[in-house]
């Protein structure tokens, strides 16, 4: 697929996945920083890339490895739960304005560590019910898988 200039490059890798290139500015020495997003079609990657360009655009992008905990959730809760009542996502927001965004929003979300999780939980223990602490952890799982597929973190 040809794309003008400045909207990123695709194409399809030996490992069968799609990959899009963007660049997001220039280096001190003026050498072009890209980055890549990957996806298992073609048509994914375009929505992807797409999206970045908008972003980059309109002067809200936020590199990967520079967004915190708390932009990620903010990001998972506005984007990624269409499929969910209404309810369920106000829930899901009251865990993060709650639990998640007071002890862990300002860490960046590939500096968040397993034993940083624990550590929240073993906290909050002190003042929610085991019931509570399994809900909270289950935001904070659906959130971080997202991340993941996102390639926002490893694991």
């Amino acid at each position: 697929m040809k794309r003008a200039n400045g909207e990123g490059l695709i194409r399809k890798r030996k490992n069968g996945l799609w990959e899009g290139r963007y660049t997001v500015g220039k280096d001190e020495k003026g050498k072009l920083i890209q980055k890549s997003i990957y996806g298992k079609s073609q048509k994914d990657v375009s929505k992807k890339l797409t999206a970045i360009v908008n972003d980059l655009n309109t002067g809200v992008y936020i590199s990967p490895d520079q967004i915190t905990v708390g932009q990620w959730f903010d990001i998972w809760h506005d984007e990624y739960l269409g499929g969910v009542k209404k309810s369920t996502a106000s829930q899901y927001l009251y865990q993060i304005k709650q639990n998640i965004k007071p002890d862990l929003g300002g860490i960046k979300l590939q500096k968040l560590t397993a034993p940083m999780i624990q550590n929240l939980y073993k906290r909050k223990l002190e003042t929610l019910s085991p019931k509570s602490i399994k809900n909270l952890h289950g935001v904070m799982h659906k959130a971080l898988n997202q991340a993941v597929l996102c390639q926002f973190i490893k694991s």
